[in-house]
């Protein structure tokens, strides 16, 4: 299958409540919820998530259980700003979904797991290699997260090809929707998007394929990403794998386009959906502090969560912009040796825009400040906005959130540095209070 290992390594893309180390927590011994019969209430338990199972209890109601001696349900979280994202095994609540069986689009993990279901998908059994936490994706039409990640989902792909038969077509089999019959392999699908932001953005693509190999390319409005799957072992086994990253270079219309360029098996595969989301526009691996044991975090080494904040490259510009969506966020993954840091955030604001209310995250540590108009979005201003104890434990992360948009956009930032703060200083302050008292 298509290589991981850059995916794998910057797990922290998969963007879910608590950050990174929330979930590395959780990790190797995840916590389930078995239903206890007397009070009507989930009792904690520790459960091996290797084999899980979903089967439809009713329409409304998908319970996640083990294939195991004891049937037990798993509680799950759900990401509040992408209520299609659920990350299991963690939270109390029980896995519901209305109406529908949901139609999962992407299943993802440090191990990539699979997804696999019954011929009449009344079931789906999750296959990890470990004690791994896994994220469901689910989209019963193609959209746009709240993140900026966009699903192109089968439901509503255009098909296209020769006159010959048989030709590829949408399976609408609730639960297991799919584009199958994909014999010839000069058929192709094509989905029509706005793209609200220009950006790198990593491909995935969630398929089936019961033998053999198959080449492909997806193309993006001219910007095209290649490569090539093997089998999954079964048409009712799939899999999300990563494919590469793609830079989109304008905002607007767009085309996107599957095409098959090579097969060997009796089918090209089972297309269930292609993942778009939005990486890291410079390196994927933790920022390092310099010399003097700061980190310098700059824009063009964010990864953008969000419809219309974008890295700005224009050397007059070089910082994130277009902040106009409240909702979006920027972060930064870095590593960092152990001790108390100032946050200084610079910050531009064009004439009359200032006030906007914004929060710097740094693990559990929170600070919040007030955006200054500086006369221009990119005239920009350093704001030291708090302070912040950095454990051992690394990497880290910073996240800019914005809690109140005052006026036409948030701010534009050009950089984030974390600046050591000396022990003489240190000392110095704490006399300096001690004297006061």
């Amino acid at each position: 299958m298509v290589c991981a290992d850059r995916e794998n390594r910057r797990f922290g893309n998969f963007r879910q409540p608590g950050g990174l180390s929330a979930l590395r927590k959780t990790a190797p011994y995840p916590t389930g919820y078995a239903q206890n019969a007397i009070s009507n209430r989930p009792t904690l338990v520790e459960v091996p998530l290797a084999v899980l199972s979903v089967s439809m209890i009713t329409a409304s109601l998908i319970v996640l259980s083990l294939l195991a001696a004891d049937p037990t349900e798993i509680g799950y979280v759900q990401d509040t700003r992408v209520p299609q994202r659920f990350t299991y095994p963690a939270g109390t609540p029980m896995s519901t979904w209305n109406n529908t069986f949901p139609h999962i689009v992407s299943i993802r993990g440090p191990r990539q797991p699979s997804l696999g279901c019954n011929k009449d998908a009344t079931q789906i059994t999750i296959h990890t290699l470990g004690r791994d936490f896994i994220i469901l994706e689910t989209a019963d039409k193609t959209q746009q997260y709240a993140d900026g990640t966009w699903a192109f989902v089968a439901n509503d792909g255009t098909i296209h090809g020769t006159d010959r038969e048989p030709k590829a077509f949408f399976e609408d089999h609730k639960g297991n929707e799919r584009i199958g019959g994909w014999v010839q392999a000069d058929d192709y699908v094509t989905w029509d998007f706005p793209a609200t932001r220009w950006g790198r953005y990593s491909v995935e693509l969630t398929y089936s394929l019961a033998d053999g190999e198959t080449e492909f390319e997806i193309d993006y409005g001219g910007v095209k990403a290649n490569g090539k799957i093997d089998s999954t072992g079964t048409w009712y086994k799939y899999v999300t794998v990563p494919v590469g990253p793609v830079s989109i270079e304008t905002a607007g219309k767009k085309t996107v386009t599957f095409r098959v360029l090579t097969k060997t098996g009796a089918a090209a595969l089972n297309l269930k959906a292609i993942m778009l989301r939005p990486t890291f526009e410079g390196t994927d691996e933790p920022l390092t502090p310099g010399e003097d044991g700061g980190v310098t975090l700059h824009a063009h080494d964010a990864l953008v969560d969000g419809v219309t904040l974008r890295y700005e490259p224009k050397p007059e510009k070089n910082c994130l912009g277009f902040w106009t969506n409240p909702n979006d966020r920027a972060r930064w993954i870095f590593n960092a040796a152990e001790g108390e840091y100032d946050v200084e955030v610079h910050q531009g604001c064009g004439k009359g825009h200032g006030g906007s209310e914004v929060k710097v995250d740094v693990g559990d540590q929170s600070h919040t400040f007030t955006v200054e108009d500086t006369g221009h979005f990119q005239t920009f201003k350093p704001r030291v906005v708090g302070r912040v104890s950095l454990r051992g434990d690394a990497p880290h992360e910073l996240t800019i959130i914005p809690l109140k948009k005052a006026k036409g956009a948030v701010m534009d930032v050009q950089k984030v540095r974390l600046i050591p703060v000396q022990k003489e200083s240190r000392d110095r302050a704490i006399r300096e209070i001690e004297n006061r008292q």
